[in-house]
């Protein structure tokens, strides 16, 4: 029989401590999505999104898709609208109203959607960068650490 030192009950079990109980502690708190999986998502598909939904961050995948494709479809609409004013010749020379509305329409229209490009390719870039690093968390806020494929 063993007793406390410092208060002299009886101890009856006692188990010795492992070192590796940090190691099986820590395999639980680490993401089970893999990691270059994620990377090559990210160099890929990356403006788009899908790495993020590939991690489980619905949210963040959503937002970029969304203004990725947005994006996208604003140059297409403005490309479709300036062939059929120059297909009209709707720019009358004599009078630069026509060409100064549609000049406004096109800087406003390329420019939102050149901004909102940048910040897709801006922002997978940088989540990139943090998953390279192991920096990344999943939906579940576990960090993106494994590189083997399970």
């Amino acid at each position: 029989m063993s007793y406390c030192p410092n208060c002299g009950k009886e101890i009856k079990d006692i188990q010795p401590v492992s070192n590796n109980e940090n190691t099986a502690e820590q395999d639980t708190n680490v993401s089970p999505k893999n990691r270059l999986l994620a990377m090559l998502l990210g160099i890929f598909c990356g403006s788009v999104g899908v790495h993020n939904f590939y991690l489980g961050r619905k949210k963040e995948g959503l937002i970029q898709a969304i203004l990725y494709g947005t994006a996208l479809n604003l140059i297409w609409v403005f490309y479709i609208i300036f062939i059929v004013f120059l297909a009209k010749n709707e720019f009358d020379p004599a009078s630069g109203a026509n060409v100064f509305a549609f000049l406004a329409v096109f800087y406003i229209i390329l420019f939102t959607a050149l901004g909102m490009l940048y910040y897709c390719v801006i922002s997978a870039l940088v989540q990139w960068i943090k998953i390279a690093r192991g920096l990344a968390f999943d939906g579940n806020g576990l960090p993106v650490k494994n590189w083997n494929f399970n």
